[in-house]
C-alpha cells in the first residue's frame, strides 16, 4: 500500500527543516511513503542559473537551503498519478509531474541511491557473517603440529558430525568438473541439492515428493528446510554405507595380503570412512544460509567452501562450446547470463559473508588453540574459502582445487597421527591398533620404540610431544598421505620420523613409520 503526501503537507515539512536543518531528509528518507534523495544543487560556477526543469534559481543561504529539498513521493490515488513537491524559500509549492521530476534528478537520485543500496549489502552482509560463525559445528581453534597448523577433526568422528565443503561458481565456472576429478581422486561424495530434489520429488514414499514435484514444476523455490532434510539423509546414509563395509573390508585387505603381496589398496573400493561432502551449489543466497544455521551445525560441519571465479565472457564461451554436447535446457547464452546474474546478486554476497565470517573467526580463534611442536597458538581460521581462478585451462583450475583440498585433508592425516602418537605416549595398545596396519607394520611393532610398545608407561619410554619440530605433509594422491618431522628420541637423539598414512574405512591409516 502507498500512501499519498498532498504537496501542502511537503510544505509543512520543509517549513519545519528550516530549524532543524538539512537532517530531517534522513527523517523523511526512513519514513514509510516512497520517498526519493535530496535534490542537489548546481555548483557555485552557475549560481544564477536556473533549473531548466524548475525555473528555480540556487539557494543564497543556509537558511534557505535547509528549505530547498526536493522529494519524490509515489501515490496511489484513482488515478494512478505520482507527484513531486518543491518547496521554494517563500514557502510556495509546486506539483510536478513524476516525469518531469526523474529527468531532473535521475543522475543524483542514481548515485546517491547506490550508495544506499550499497550501505545496505554491507550492513546485510556483516550481519550474514555474524549469523554464520557457528557453521563450523564442533570444530575446536586451530592447532599446529611441529609448526603445520592444522583442525583437530577427532570431535566430528566422535559426535558423528559430517565433514561438508561447499562447492560455489557461475554457470559454466567448471564446478562438475572439478566435483567429479575430486571425487576420483579424494574419494569425497559429491551431492547437488537441485539433483536431491529431482530424486525426492520421484521417490516413492517420500512424504513430501508431490509438494516439490509441484514447486519445481512451477519454477518455484522449494522450502530450504526440505532441501537441507533430503541433504543431511543423504550424508548418513554415505557414512551409514562405509561403516557397514569396515569390517568386512579389513577382511578383504588382510586376505588380500597374505594371498597376493601385490594386492594394490589404492584399488580396493570397499569404502571409505570420515569422508569430505562436497555440497554443490549451495548455499545459493541469505535464506539458504539461514535455513543452514537452524537447522545443520548439530549434523555437519563446514570446513569452508571454493568458489569458482570466472569472467562472464569466458562462460559465455564455455555455454556456446558445450550447447550441443550437454542437451541441458538451461545451456544457452540467455538462460546463463540469467543464472550468471542471481549468482552475482544473491551468492556472491553469501561468499563475501562467508568470507567475513573467516575473518572474524580468525580474530577469535587466534587466540586459542594449542600446539604440538613450535609454540602454543596455530592462528588461522576455523573456516577457510578458497577463491579459484576458473578461467584457465581444466588442468590449471584442478592444481589449484588440489592445492585447496590437500589443505581440507591435511586437517584428518594430522589429528589421526597426533592421536597415534598420543596412543603411543599412553600405551594404549587398543588405539595404535585402530590407527595402524598391524600387517605393515611388522605385527604391531612400532619402531618409535626400541622393540615392541611398552605395557606400561614410565618416564624413560613417554617421548615428548614438545620436542617435535620441522613438520612437514605432503597428499601424495588424495588418499595417500606422508607426515615427516623431527624429534628426540631416548637419550636425546634427534631424528627424523616419517609416517604413511592411508585413507580406509576407518578414516586414515598409519601404514608405515621409518626413522632416519
Amino acid at each position: 500500500m502507498r500512501i499519498f503526501i498532498p504537496a501542502a503537507s511537503m510544505a509543512i515539512i520543509a517549513s519545519a527543516a528550516t530549524t532543524r536543518g538539512l537532517g530531517v531528509t534522513k527523517q523523511i528518507t526512513r519514513s514509510r511513503c516512497v520517498i526519493g534523495p535530496r535534490r542537489r544543487w548546481p555548483s557555485s560556477s552557475s549560481s544564477s542559473s536556473s533549473s531548466p526543469s524548475s525555473g528555480l534559481t540556487r539557494p543564497s543561504s543556509a537558511a534557505d537551503a535547509a528549505r530547498y529539498f526536493f522529494r519524490r513521493a509515489t501515490v496511489a490515488s484513482s488515478t494512478s498519478m505520482s507527484f513531486a513537491c518543491f518547496v521554494a524559500p517563500d514557502g510556495a509549492t509546486t506539483e510536478l509531474s513524476a516525469t518531469a521530476a526523474a529527468s531532473a534528478t535521475s543522475s543524483n537520485r542514481s548515485d546517491i541511491d547506490d550508495d544506499d543500496d550499497d550501505d545496505d549489502e554491507d550492513a546485510m552482509i556483516e550481519r550474514m557473517a555474524r549469523e554464520s560463525l557457528s557453521i563450523v559445528g564442533s570444530l575446536p581453534p586451530p592447532s599446529s603440529f611441529g609448526g603445520i597448523p592444522y583442525l583437530d577433526t577427532s570431535s566430528l568422528d566422535s559426535t558423528g558430525s559430517h565433514r561438508v565443503v561447499f562447492v560455489l561458481g557461475g554457470p559454466g565456472a567448471g564446478k562438475g568438473t572439478q566435483s567429479k576429478r575430486i571425487v576420483d581422486a579424494y574419494k569425497c561424495v559429491h551431492l547437488s541439492v537441485g539433483e536431491l530434489l529431482r530424486r525426492g520429488a520421484e521417490r516413492a514414499g517420500y512424504p513430501h515428493a508431490e509438494l516439490i514435484r509441484r514447486t519445481l514444476v512451477a519454477g518455484n523455490i522449494v522450502p530450504v528446510e526440505l532441501s537441507l532434510g533430503l541433504l543431511r539423509e543423504a550424508m548418513d546414509e554415505a557414512a551409514a554405507a562405509a561403516a557397514a563395509v569396515e569390517v568386512e573390508g579389513d577382511r578383504r585387505r588382510r586376505q588380500h595380503h597374505h594371498d597376493d603381496d601385490t594386492t594394490n589398496d589404492d584399488d580396493d573400493d570397499a569404502g571409505y570412512g570420515s569422508r569430505i561432502f562436497l555440497v554443490d551449489g549451495f548455499p545459493r543466497n541469505h535464506d539458504n544460509v539461514r535455513g543452514w544455521m537452524e537447522d545443520m551445525p548439530h549434523h555437519a560441519s563446514v570446513l569452508g567452501a571454493l568458489v569458482y571465479d570466472c569472467p562472464m565472457e569466458e562462460l559465455e564461451r564455455r555455454i556456446l562450446s558445450r550447447v550441443e554436447a550437454s542437451g541441458r535446457s538451461d545451456d544457452n547464452l540467455i538462460s546463463a547470463r540469467k543464472r550468471f546474474d542471481t549468482f552475482r546478486d544473491q551468492t556472491v554476497p553469501v561468499v563475501r559473508a562467508l568470507e567475513r565470517a573467516q575473518e572474524m573467526l580468525a580474530k577469535t580463534d587466534g587466540a586459542g588453540g594449542g600446539g604440538i611442536g613450535g609454540g602454543g597458538t596455530a592462528g588461522g581460521s576455523r573456516l577457510n574459502i578458497v577463491n579459484i581462478d576458473a578461467s584457465g585451462s581444466i588442468e590449471e583450475v584442478w592444481e589449484a582445487t588440489k592445492g585447496a583440498m590437500d589443505e581440507y585433508v591435511r586437517n584428518d592425516v594430522l589429528t589421526a597421527n597426533v592421536k597415534l602418537l598420543k596412543a603411543i605416549d599412553d600405551c594404549d595398545i587398543a588405539g595404535v591398533t585402530t590407527l595402524s596396519d598391524e600387517d605393515e607394520l611388522l605385527d604391531g611393532v612400532d619402531p618409535i620404540h626400541d622393540g615392541s610398545p611398552p605395557t606400561t608407561k614410565t618416564a624413560t619410554n613417554t617421548p615428548s610431544f614438545s620436542s617435535i619440530s620441522n613438520g612437514r605433509v605432503d597428499i601424495v594422491n588424495g588418499i595417500k598421505a606422508i607426515v615427516s618431522y623431527d624429534r628426540k628420541m631416548k637419550g636425546g637423539m634427534k631424528v627424523r620420523e616419517t609416517r604413511v598414512w592411508k585413507h580406509g574405512p576407518i578414516g586414515w591409516k598409519c601404514v608405515g613409520v621409518t626413522r632416519v
